[in-house]
């Protein structure tokens, strides 16, 4: 079946778009070609949690919420640490959070 120059064009132009699109959506590389690694570890002291079920309502708090990559958090120690990417997230940004699930939360020493 012979295709028209015109469909020819539009779909090399789909593709051509398409590629272009993939390229621009792929993350930076550093000089070694790897993808750079943007995150960052943040301690917290954290005032208020009493058992567990504190400590997973931190995490269940924080889970999903953008810059955030991950969060453990220990109710004895009283401390979190999360991991952040610095890029979408402030430090400042997480402590607010958890003081708005009633916690006190403070970047540690």
């Amino acid at each position: 079946m012979k295709r028209s120059i015109f469909e020819s064009i539009l779909r090399g132009g789909v593709f051509f778009v398409g590629i272009f699109s993939a390229v621009l959506a792929s993350p930076a590389l550093d000089a070694s070609g790897s993808q750079p690694d943007r995150s960052q570890k943040v301690l917290f002291d954290v005032q208020g949690m009493k058992n567990s079920l504190d400590a997973e309502k931190i995490q269940k708090g924080l889970k999903g919420r953008l810059g955030i990559l991950s969060t453990e958090c220990d109710h004895v120690g009283g401390k979190c640490k999360v991991e952040i990417d610095p890029t979408k997230v402030r430090k400042e940004d997480v402590a607010v959070e958890v003081n708005k699930m009633g916690f006190q939360a403070f970047l540690a020493q």
